[in-house]
């Protein structure tokens, strides 16, 4: 596949390699939610095959209820830690663009992380103050998501996360990257 998790040598530079490795090393079973994270951590070489175990996540298609929505102007939600692999920053660059044809539209980001203050900062740098909302954590996070149109995932590290069916379920599209 040349989409998803794929491994590649260079990885073996990352500290995260080494101690994933390290743990890996003194586990009887590892319990891997798809079989692109399987094939990673085999190709990688911190798991052996015959160490890993699947459980897929249970989510359903018949848990997803699509919602007749009815918003004059579009109003996109990102969900997750704000760190640079998540992609903000590309979701903040679109929305230069759309806040021009959309004045009302707005972006809401759900999380915390290392590059918040960046993130405001690059807000009011491209004057986008009165379009962006920064929510912080929540815990209700699954009852406000009916309250948007279209769910981000800007996400250039990770090619499918939880927070898709999180979305899905709540009847939301989903525009992301492919990757």
């Amino acid at each position: 596949s040349v989409h998803g998790l794929q491994w590649n040598s260079r990885g073996k530079r990352s500290p995260y390699y080494w101690l994933s490795r390290f743990a890996a090393s003194r586990i009887d079973r590892f319990i891997s939610i798809s079989n692109g994270v399987a094939r990673f951590f085999v190709a990688s070489g911190m798991v052996a095959k015959e160490k890993i175990n699947t459980i897929y996540h249970g989510t359903t298609v018949d848990d997803i209820h699509l919602v007749q929505r009815q918003k004059a102007d579009p109003d996109f939600v990102v969900i997750g830690r704000l760190v640079g692999f998540k992609g903000h920053r590309y979701a903040l660059e679109a929305m230069t663009i759309l806040a021009k044809k959309y004045p009302q539209v707005q972006l809401h980001f759900y999380g915390v992380g290392p590059e918040e203050e960046n993130l405001r900062q690059m807000t009011a740098a491209l004057e986008l103050e009165a379009n962006v909302i920064f929510h912080g954590f929540v815990e209700n996070l699954k009852e406000r998501l009916p309250d948007h149109s279209i769910a981000l995932m800007p996400s250039i590290g990770e090619p499918f996360g939880l927070v898709f069916f999180d979305a899905f379920k709540a009847g939301l599209p989903v525009v992301a990257f492919d990757l």
